[in-house]
Formats: C-alpha cells, sequence, structure tokens
C-alpha cells in the first residue's frame, strides 16, 4: 500500500514539474531584441514587416511597469492570463518634453497586448494602415535581461 503511494505521489510530482502551462516570472527587464541589417533587411523587403529597436519593459513585482519606446515613457498596472500580458496605461509622456505641451500623448482605452512566448519572450503586432505605412506590419520583440 505504501509503494502504492510513493508511485502515485512521484508521478503526480513529475505531472507538475512537467507541466507545460508553467510560465517563468515575467517581473523584470526587457529590451528589444537586436538585428543585424541583413535580417533588417530581409524582414522589410520580403516580408514586409518592421521591427521595433531600443524599446525597454520594466514589469515590476506591484504589477506596476515602465514601457519606453523611441518616443514616449508608458507607466501603469500589468496583468497576465495565459499567453497574454496586458498592459494597462496610466501615464503616456514623450520623451521630448516640448512636445507634450504642444500635443500631450493620450493612453486610450484598450490595454497594449503582448503575446508570451515559450521562450519568456514578449510580442506585440502592430498593422499600420495609414497613408504613409505602405502596408507593413510592425512587431516589437521583447527579450529578457540576464
Amino acid at each position: 500500500m505504501i509503494f502504492k503511494l510513493y508511485i502515485l505521489l512521484c508521478g503526480l510530482g513529475i505531472l507538475i514539474a512537467c507541466n507545460s502551462d508553467h510560465q517563468p516570472s515575467l517581473t523584470g527587464s526587457y529590451k528589444s531584441r537586436s538585428y543585424n541589417i541583413i535580417q533588417r533587411a530581409y524582414f522589410q523587403i520580403v516580408s514586409k514587416t518592421l521591427f521595433t529597436q531600443g524599446e525597454g519593459l520594466s514589469l515590476k513585482g506591484d504589477s506596476t511597469f515602465t514601457f519606453s519606446t523611441c518616443g514616449n515613457v508608458i507607466t501603469g498596472i500589468w496583468s497576465a492570463s495565459a499567453d497574454t500580458l496586458n498592459l494597462f496605461c496610466k501615464t503616456n509622456t514623450h520623451k521630448n518634453d516640448s512636445i507634450n505641451k504642444v500635443r500631450p500623448p493620450t493612453c486610450g482605452t484598450e490595454p497594449i497586448k503582448m503575446y508570451i512566448d515559450d521562450h519568456g519572450g514578449l510580442t506585440e503586432e502592430v498593422d499600420s494602415n495609414g497613408p504613409h505605412s505602405k502596408g507593413l506590419q510592425v512587431i516589437t520583440y521583447l527579450v529578457k535581461n540576464k
């Protein structure tokens, strides 16, 4: 009887340890993935995709975040469910303070959605349909700092 209980507990422990839904802690600092010139040319010419550079994201344990893009700093509250990270904006400011006085940015009503991949990377995809976008898709891919 004890042997059966031992086997059952070992099996349960293995199932829990191998659970594919387990996600590592999301808290920490992330930065844009780097691409060489050949990769950037391929993405733009062949796949009609642009990747952002120089972005950073800090997710804190108290569920606050700071998302820094090339032109803005966004702060707020984050939450995660399944494979999605939601960033709820509370403040959005331009890095160039003179623009804040002329045309202050807004947060909008919808959260910024990033998808969590199997390696802990975060991806945000934006389809650019504006008059100057030329049908390109813009992707932000952030990797966790080690």
